[in-house]
């Protein structure tokens, strides 16, 4: 095998032409409006890059790791333009216009496709523009394309963005926060709120969201046969997982409905007036607080009560995203 280098002769000095690789540099928590429902659903990845460029003379490296790294994160977390907890909306060139304008607010109009609306500042949105309309198979390629595109053009080196399906880790370490754990079972689920208390500046967008996990550990108990402890486990986790996915989940305070619509209403300091309307039968889940994953997952625990208890629950967690969340341990019972 004979490998070729490309080498660059640039006022004395050869430069090379090489590729670096990065994981694990940002983790993205944003909605998209579905390319199948039209409707907002939450989503969370975490992209891989390859990032291309000919060494420098000094460092001979493409850029130092720590440097590309941050530059990368501060361009996707970027308040006006970038990705991270914004709606992402697809566009066609035949649809209708959508050009975002500093200091703007922007009615994005699903009325008549999926029966829902949002008014919000322009830095709320993030436009994909495609050739062809962005489906079910094709929507994470697309974003990464227009990612990859972005990235370059700030950059000044070329980026080749790519986005493994959103896959929550096996929930890293959770079994060892319940040491009377002896099964566990998880699955995945997605959701959307906005968080208008929130220290965090893409929190406090009324529609975010996560795709996320219901992590149980049960001390499996087997009065009724091999698996009976297994299955009553599995019950409650699929009581939950339905329960949550989908739904967009959101405080009394800012919740009102009226004439067959579901409103969602609130202003922030920093970042104005939002507002957010469902139809009649879109699934809403009302919290007596803000919707913060400390809150979800009590709420969980409170209506679920019963079916935790019968299977024996020693630790219920729920993510906010794929790799964070709020976890919460039960006494064990005997028997």
């Amino acid at each position: 095998m004979c490998l070729q280098f490309n080498l660059i002769y640039f006022y004395g000095i050869y430069k090379m032409n090489s590729t670096i690789f990065l994981h694990n540099v940002t983790h993205v928590d944003c909605a998209v409006v579905d390319p199948v429902t039209k409707k907002p659903r939450g989503l969370s990845f975490v992209p891989m890059f390859a990032v291309s460029g000919s060494t420098d003379n000094k460092e001979q490296v493409v850029e130092d790791f720590s440097n590309i790294k941050k530059r990368i994160k501060a361009v996707i977390d970027g308040k006006d333009d970038g990705y991270d907890h914004k709606l992402i909306v697809f566009r066609t060139q035949d649809e209708q216009h959508f050009d975002l304008k500093p200091e703007q607010e922007y009615l994005f109009d699903a009325t008549e496709e999926a029966g829902w609306s949002v008014s919000m500042q322009y830095n709320a949105f993030k436009v994909i523009r495609t050739e062809k309309p962005a489906t079910e198979d094709t929507y994470l390629d697309v974003i990464a394309k227009d990612m990859s595109e972005f990235l370059t053009g700030k950059l000044g080196l070329e980026v080749r963005v790519v986005i493994p399906h959103s896959v929550p880790v096996w929930p890293n370490g959770l079994p060892l926060l319940c040491s009377e754990s002896s099964y566990t079972i998880y699955d995945t689920f997605s959701y959307t709120h906005g968080l208008p208390h929130s220290s965090s500046w893409g929190c406090q967008n009324v529609v975010h969201g996560h795709q996320s996990f219901v992590f149980l550990a049960s001390e499996a108990f087997m009065p009724e046969g091999e698996h009976y402890g297994q299955d009553l486990l599995f019950e409650a986790q699929q009581s939950i997982i339905s329960y949550l996915d989908g739904a967009y989940i959101v405080c009394q305070d800012h919740y009102v409905f009226a004439n067959e619509t579901q409103f969602v209403r609130y202003k922030t300091e920093e970042r104005g007036s939002f507002e957010l309307r469902l139809p009649a039968d879109a699934k809403v889940i009302v919290l007596p607080n803000e919707p913060t994953i400390e809150n979800i997952t009590s709420h969980v625990a409170a209506v679920f009560e019963e079916q935790l208890v019968k299977a024996n629950v020693c630790a219920l967690a729920i993510s906010e995203g794929l790799w964070k969340g709020a976890v919460l341990e039960f006494p064990v019972q005997e028997g």
